[in-house]
């Protein structure tokens, strides 16, 4: 029988928010894009958590997470919809401020029609 280590241990979040956004710089032909269009914008996420009894806990960094994008970072759309304006932002920018704030070691963020990014993170203890 063979002997087993667990290497490393991770949490792992997932929680969504609608947001409007635009692309400033859009692929050729897709002109559509420059323009303000709506999202429900899915994040998923992962944070060494220390060990098998370690000190992070998921539902405590969803939560923190989701308060960040909605209260803290994004404003809520001047229309009064309720969707957060993530002005210019794309998936890849988002998915980068999500690893920099929470100091994840992956996340990706999609949009509501399958399109996304994924950011790996190593950080300096």
């Amino acid at each position: 029988m063979s002997k087993m280590e667990i290497t490393k241990t991770y949490v792992n979040v997932a929680f969504e928010f609608e947001a409007i956004h635009r692309n400033s710089n859009p692929v050729p032909g897709e002109w559509y894009e420059e323009m303000p269009h709506r999202h429900l914008f899915r994040v998923k996420a992962r944070k060494d958590c220390g060990g098998l009894h370690g000190k992070v806990s998921s539902h405590l960094l969803r939560r923190e997470m989701l308060k960040w994008a909605v209260e803290e970072h994004f404003a809520e759309e001047e229309h009064g919809s309720g969707a957060l304006d993530m002005e210019r932002w794309r998936c890849e920018g988002l998915a980068f401020l999500f690893c920099k704030q929470f100091v994840l070691d992956w996340c990706q963020v999609m949009d509501s029609v399958g399109t996304g990014a994924e950011v790996y993170c190593s950080h300096d203890d």
